[in-house]
Parts: C-alpha cells; sequence; structure tokens
C-alpha cells in the first residue's frame, strides 16, 4: 500500500499528498540549508491534524461565502409533526437534536450532521403526493399568525429553523449549506490514517496546501502567513470558476423573494421547479 493510501476510483487528491505540496512551498519560503519540512508537517504529529484540520476549516468557510456549489446540499423531512397549540404565539423549532412542537420534544424529525445553515424551505402536508410549496424566509422574526393546515413562514436564529407550526403533518424539503467533516484516523475509512483520507474537493490540492502553509506559517516566527494566505484564496476562486462557467450555460432570472409571482408562493401548492 502507498504510504498516501489505497489507489481509489474518484479523482480526489489525499490529505499525503496536499500535506507533500504544502511542505515544498514552506521549505522554499524558509532560509536554510537544512531539510525542516518534517518538523513542520510531519504525519505522525498531532499538531499536523490540527493544523490541517483547521486549514481545511477555513478553506471550507471561504469556498462556501463564494457560494461553491460542493457546500449545498437537500433533504426531504417526512412526517413533521403538527403544532400543539392553537396559540398564534407558540412557535415550532427545528435544530440538530429534535424537533418542538411547541410542548412536547420529538427525537425526529432532525437537521443532519453536516447542517450549517438553510437556504430554502419548501413544504406540503404529509401524504398527499402533491408537489412541495416554496415558504417565505421571515428575516425580522416570524409574526403571530392564526394556525392554519400549513407553515408557509421560515426563520433562521440560534441555529434552529422556527415554524409558526401546521395543524397539519408536514413534509419538509430543505436545501442547506452544509460542512465536509474534518480529517481524522479511520473516520470516515476505516483502517485508514489520517493523511490517507482524500480531500473531497475536486482539484484543491493546491489551494488547501497554501491554506495550510499560512496556518503553519502563523505558528513560526519569521514567516509570512498572510502571503501564503491570500494565494490560497486565489487558487479558491480559480476553482469557482467551474461553478461559475456551469451557470453561464443557462439563463438565469432572478425569483421574487416569497414565490408569489412565479405562482408557487404561499397560496399555491404547485409545483418546485
Amino acid at each position: 500500500m502507498p504510504v498516501g493510501g489505497p489507489m481509489t476510483a474518484h479523482p480526489y487528491d489525499t490529505v499525503y499528498k496536499v500535506l507533500n505540496a504544502a511542505r515544498v512551498r514552506l521549505n522554499d519560503a524558509i532560509t536554510t540549508t537544512a531539510m525542516v519540512h518534517g518538523k513542520l508537517l510531519d504525519n505522525n504529529q498531532m499538531f499536523s491534524l490540527e493544523l490541517t484540520n483547521t486549514a481545511w476549516r477555513k478553506l471550507q468557510e471561504f469556498l462556501a461565502n463564494l457560494g461553491a456549489s460542493q457546500f449545498r446540499q437537500e433533504i426531504s423531512l417526512y412526517q413533521v409533526p403538527p403544532v400543539a397549540s392553537f396559540d398564534p404565539s407558540i412557535q415550532c423549532r427545528l435544530d440538530w437534536f429534535n424537533f418542538f412542537d411547541g410542548a412536547n420534544l420529538y427525537d425526529f424529525p432532525r437537521l443532519p450532521e453536516d447542517f450549517m445553515f438553510p437556504v430554502k424551505l419548501w413544504e406540503r402536508q404529509s401524504g398527499s403526493n402533491f408537489g412541495f410549496a416554496a415558504m417565505e424566509n421571515m428575516v425580522d422574526g416570524l409574526p403571530s399568525i392564526v394556525k392554519s393546515s400549513r407553515n408557509g413562514l421560515w426563520e433562521w436564529r440560534a441555529d434552529a429553523i422556527y415554524l409558526p407550526g401546521s395543524l397539519a403533518s408536514m413534509d419538509l424539503k430543505i436545501r442547506y449549506t452544509r460542512y465536509l467533516a474534518d480529517f481524522a484516523d479511520n473516520y470516515p475509512y476505516p483502517g485508514h490514517q489520517w493523511f490517507q483520507q482524500p480531500v473531497p474537493l475536486m482539484r484543491g490540492l493546491d489551494s488547501l496546501s497554501y491554506f495550510i502553509c499560512a496556518e503553519a506559517a502563523d505558528a513560526r516566527e519569521g514567516l509570512d502567513g498572510a502571503v501564503f494566505r491570500q494565494k490560497g484564496e486565489s487558487a479558491a476562486r480559480l476553482f469557482m470558476n467551474r461553478d461559475i462557467s456551469r451557470t453561464q450555460r443557462v439563463n438565469i432570472r432572478r425569483r421574487s423573494r416569497s414565490g408569489r409571482l412565479e405562482g408557487w408562493g404561499n397560496g399555491d401548492f404547485g409545483l418546485v421547479y
């Protein structure tokens, strides 16, 4: 088995290969005749894992803020319980741990572990087999409205999705921004060390290696982490060009915020396109 891990069918670079690129770049930046790369990013040192994961998280934040499609995901949650009260002031809550109907906690449904924040929500009555209707994102708080057979509105606050609550059981479709897991021994590949695992960003070696260099440079006197970070961000923008080129192949028209102008807003349980 090669040091960097077994041969696989996926196109991703391994963490080991990314670290090799970072070592080369760090050695080029250090004014010395001694090879010091192993002291900076040795595979068997715990600080190397922590440094790599810190750089990995910062790269993800940068790409997610640019709108990279790699960090967008959708999930459908079925049979979300109805609200427990007719009181307009009662709200329901959905988070990573449970669902709260205004009076009771349910273990399911709940948000997936990779969930960062919602982008858009749709709903339909459970068991109806109808199309999903778009819900309106309320950025300044949910109004106290009379309960009905749908939610219609949603708000993201305090790391949870809040809903007015429906009198009927509902199915929710949620488009959200996700994060990718940290690198760790045996997860998600049993028997693999952390540096043998793939980096799930196609052709992401250049950018991640620079972000790793930036973290190492910040911890070492005489190196400028800002220079490496700038190069990493530039490489990430090149990475984003694939998404931009893909979206430019279709005509895009901005939808109204509520969806009412397109006929699938709060007043119509139509299909989602």
